[in-house]
């Protein structure tokens, strides 16, 4: 009897955390639903903004790294890959957003769809990922402006700052980019001024970024040789798995999709407009990023390309001054868009996490003067800058995309699960629809006795506990499944959607991972049809765990816009950006342990207990347990309520 009272207290408390940590955001509206922004954007205004902040990112900051390091002339390809992918992705975002109608992010939707703790490592990550960026812009936007200046800026730093002895480090600059980190710091004070001037400066600057990749396009294309892109090592001159790698630091110039979603509040026709500018910006993206990186190839040969100042360098050899220094003008406008872009998004992020409770409530605190979250921005403002002055361009670069990478598989995941419930838009509510099954193990003289009955709701506790007088034995839990007796069909009946997506992002990962590292087929050809074995058992166990996902039936709800193939489509963009994301180099992959393992920290010592879904919790619990001693003290039982 002891020993089964301390199991059932462990299960309890394992439930208890287990249903914290994945319990999820039923209220599709936000607390301030009744204080919306004026809906006044039409379809052209979002095509217009979506596509302004997309061109840029990828053309000045990543483009010239993966000719250079990863691709060669090939990086084209690399473009069409992580274009196509992040184009599927586009679609899951765009159904989001038309059907929640919600300004938000990835982490809203995660937080809808998987759970508190899965939405905090995706608004965790995209924190850093956001600094990285503007780190990275900044850095570029530095270098440009050391160029046009011979190196001088550079120069005069080694010589008074550092003694004429400049630093030797794989990860350090050589010498401290002061420029960087003050362009960092003037973007993060721009964004504190207000809402109202960064958006119109956005504006300013999108347009004149379309300019750019259009006369970049242009010239280039005209005045590049084709030789450049087959000499002097071929087309594919790193092979695919360059390709595959550029794909990986390509997917970064496609991320600013997800701003569409953040005007959705402000959109005239949401579930119209938002899908249209995604198709039309992503689809105008795609085109010129693939068009802008060929005329790079065709300005140069892949080797003779410097990543921080690749185009200002390729346009130089036109003996064109004007030409140059007018493009290098707009591109130092389009780096700057971005920095703040990515300075203005970050405290967005961050403040929307703070009211949620999952980070500190100071974070959650508005500028009354200017309308604009000033403690966030100081708090984070500094990172950045930090990154800039000291760590060298090409790891940054490196650092890039493994985030995006996490919040895009976490939206697609989001997709599939919400297409499989039924969501009451009127009251903002959202309806599992799968049955409840109520699981009664008695024990009597040491034998054990299992009965299970249908149950309509989990909104209350069922009528066999409300009668019970509470006493110091009663233990309540959470969302946690019975272990199963009826064989394969049970399980799958009643394991949630969620877990068999985890199962197959998990296998998926390691079968790529498998592939990626595979030894040399003529050396080792023992252990390379070994992995071969391995991981083509991994991939079907995988595609097993997926296809339990696709068992499950959409919801009847019509919706004005739908990704087509449910589930499959969005199966396949998952396995293929977890193909990309596993590629990366590992220090992309150690910058994601550590620094979940901070948010990790940060969510169990604070976030888990101050979550404004606390309160709320016990009350929509699907999962209940209880113990009551019976007359006789042989004979116990406990009832236990599962989805």
């Amino acid at each position: 009897m002891i020993a089964f009272k301390t199991s059932a207290i462990m299960e309890y408390s394992a439930a208890v955390y287990y249903q914290k940590f994945f319990r999820r955001k039923k209220e599709l509206q936000p607390a301030h639903a009744t204080q919306r922004l004026k809906r006044c954007l039409t379809t052209l205004d979002l095509v217009i903004f979506g596509t302004g902040n997309m061109l840029g990112a990828g053309l000045y900051i990543v483009t010239g790294e993966v000719i250079r390091t990863y691709a060669g002339p090939s990086a084209i390809v690399s473009y069409l890959i992580a274009g196509t992918i992040a184009f599927f992705s586009a679609l899951c975002y765009a159904e989001l957003a038309a059907l929640l109608q919600v300004s938000g992010s990835a982490y809203y939707y995660v937080y809808v769809a998987l759970g508190e703790f899965p939405a905090f490592l995706v608004g965790w990550n995209l924190i850093l990922e956001c600094l990285i960026g503007a780190a990275c812009a900044a850095s570029s936007w530095s270098a440009y402006l050391n160029e046009i200046m011979d190196s001088k800026i550079g120069n005069y730093t080694v010589e008074y700052l550092l003694g004429g002895k400049p630093w030797t480090s794989d990860i350090f600059l050589p010498y401290p980019d002061i420029v960087a980190g003050i362009v960092c710091l003037l973007a993060s004070m721009l964004t504190a001024i207000g809402p109202k001037a960064t958006l119109r400066l956005n504006v300013l600057f999108a347009v004149v970024n379309i300019l750019v990749v259009v006369a970049i396009s242009v010239i280039g294309i005209e005045k590049g040789t084709v030789d450049n892109l087959t000499l002097p090592d071929g087309f594919f001159a790193y092979g695919m798995a360059g390709v595959l790698s550029g794909s990986g630091f390509c997917f970064y110039s496609f991320s600013g999709f997800d701003a569409l979603s953040i005007a959705v509040e402000e959109t005239e026709n949401p579930s119209r407009s938002v899908p249209i500018a995604t198709l039309v910006s992503m689809s105008v993206t795609i085109l010129t990023a693939v068009v802008s990186c060929l005329s790079l190839t065709l300005l140069r040969p892949y080797f003779d390309i410097d990543p921080a100042w690749s185009y200002f360098e390729a346009f130089e050899t036109l003996n064109n001054v004007y030409v140059a220094y007018s493009l290098l003008i707009c591109v130092l406008t389009g780096i700057s868009a971005l920095v703040v872009a990515h300075l203005f998004t970050m405290p967005r992020i961050a403040l929307s996490m703070a009211r949620h409770g999952l980070l500190f409530t100071f974070l959650a605190t508005i500028s009354q003067r200017t309308g604009t979250p000033l403690v966030t921005i100081a708090s984070f403002g500094i990172i950045p800058a930090l990154l800039a002055i000291f760590i060298r361009f090409d790891i940054l670069i490196e650092l890039l995309s493994i985030g995006i990478f996490l919040a895009h598989v976490a939206v697609v995941c989001s997709v599939i699960v919400l297409r499989s419930e039924k969501l009451d838009l009127a009251t903002g509510q959202l309806e599992e629809t799968l049955p409840l099954k109520r699981t009664t193990i008695s024990y009597q003289r040491g034998l054990r006795i299992r009965t299970h009955s249908e149950t309509d709701s989990v909104t209350s506790e069922p009528e066999f506990l409300q009668n019970l007088e509470d006493d110091d034995d009663d233990v309540r839990g959470t969302d946690l499944k019975t272990i199963p007796e009826n064989g394969w069909k049970y399980i799958l009946e009643t394991t949630p959607i969620q877990a068999w997506l985890l199962l197959y992002v998990v296998f998926i990962s390691a079968a790529a991972a498998i592939v990626i590292n595979l030894p040399s087929k003529e050396k080792y050809p023992i252990l390379f049809w070994s992995m071969v074995a391995v991981g083509g058992v991994v991939f079907l166990i995988g595609m097993r765990c997926f296809l339990s996902v696709a068992r499950v039936k959409g919801e009847t709800n019509k919706r004005k816009f739908k990704v087509p193939c449910m589930p499959y489509l969005p199966g396949i963009v998952i396995a293929l950006e977890l193909l990309l994301m596993v590629n990366l180099k590992a220090f992309a992959w150690l910058r994601l342990l550590i620094w979940t393992a901070i948010g990790l920290v940060i969510y169990i010592c604070y976030g888990i207990s101050h979550s404004t879904e606390n309160s709320k919790s016990e009350a929509r619990s699907g999962y209940v347990i209880f113990h009551k001693d019976l007359p006789d003290p042989n004979c116990s039982t406990v009832y236990l309520q599962t989805s």
